[in-house]
């Protein structure tokens, strides 16, 4: 059975990951289109995982861990858009919460992912929200809300299911 959680919140004046990353130890550097990172002072064994994702806000893109090396090195399904140099390491872990909706307030315009939606438009995770199925893990977004009011709504499944 699917539960709410923190359901709905809003962002607002901030560039944010739905759902939310977690700062973990150390910094990363990858170079642009490359799918192997290196992170200095980081903890990649202990602290992330294979399925979850790496977040650059900066340039509105997430991307996939496939394989942990050891506590400096990751590979990613496909490489950032951009090089990454010494930033910190945001995580999503495979088990987050996913996203189910998000609404912009009226007259107000919102980034997902670098694409432009306002208040006439709502981003929805494309699944069937039938009785008894259970919605697939989509890929996290990143939302730039720094000029407007979203409401987001995740729905998160037990490992029980």
């Amino acid at each position: 059975m699917a539960t709410s959680l923190n359901s709905p919140y809003t962002i607002s004046a901030e560039t944010v990951s739905v759902p939310a990353s977690v700062t973990k130890s150390g910094t990363m550097s990858v170079d642009a289109g490359k799918k192997v990172v290196t992170g200095s002072s980081t903890l990649f064994n202990t602290e992330l995982g294979v399925g979850g994702w790496l977040v650059d806000t900066t340039n509105y893109e997430v991307r996939k861990v496939i394989s942990i090396n050891s506590d400096t090195e990751l590979v990613l399904e496909s490489g950032f858009t951009n090089a990454l140099s010494g930033v910190a390491v945001k995580f999503i872990n495979s088990q987050a919460a996913k996203v189910q909706y998000i609404e912009i307030n009226p007259n107000e315009t919102c980034l997902i992912d670098g694409v432009s939606y306002t208040s006439a438009q709502s981003y929805t995770d494309g699944q069937s929200n039938i009785k008894g199925s259970r919605r697939l893990f989509c890929k996290p977004v990143i939302v730039n809300a720094s000029a407007a009011t979203a409401k987001v709504k995740l729905t998160m499944y037990s490992n029980s299911q």
